[in-house]
């Protein structure tokens, strides 16, 4: 009778402890899954938005840049999405460019948005050459003589 019992037993599938563990084990596998999903949907979406903050401030930098009486200083503005730009244009390498007919004119543009409770940026920034004014006493020198 022994005999009969420990091989109905052994032929019977799995105990409930197994299945407990694999349940377990499907459990936290699933949850480390999801988690990793969710997180890189934040990454796709935090990615989103500084592809649209860097496109707001390419249209400003492009606006800037047609402009041919670039002139240094600081100035702010805030787009139809949210996003502030800070602009700042500065004279650069003006040691080494005092006697050329151009400056070297350093533009800086900070794109800043809110996301959540964070405050969000990222910087353009370019340089551009701009002619010089003709200064007073430098007609003839302009004129080619």
């Amino acid at each position: 009778m022994k005999k009969r019992r420990a091989a109905a037993t052994r032929a019977g599938g799995f105990t409930l402890l197994e299945i407990l563990v694999a349940i377990s084990l499907l459990g936290v596998a699933l949850t480390v899954v999801f988690e990793l999903f969710s997180g890189s949907l934040r990454n796709i979406r935090a990615s989103e938005d500084y592809v649209q903050a860097a496109l707001e401030g390419e249209v400003s930098l492009r606006k800037i840049l047609s402009d041919d009486h670039l002139k240094a200083g600081t100035f702010t503005e805030v787009t139809p999405n949210g996003y502030r730009i800070e602009t700042t244009i500065s004279e650069a390498l003006q040691e080494k460019s005092e006697n050329l007919q151009c400056r070297v004119m350093e533009i800086d543009l900070a794109v800043k948005w809110r996301k959540g409770a964070k405050e969000r940026v990222t910087h353009l920034r370019t340089v551009r050459l701009v002619n010089k004014p003709p200064q007073e006493g430098a007609v003839g020198r302009a004129a080619g003589m």
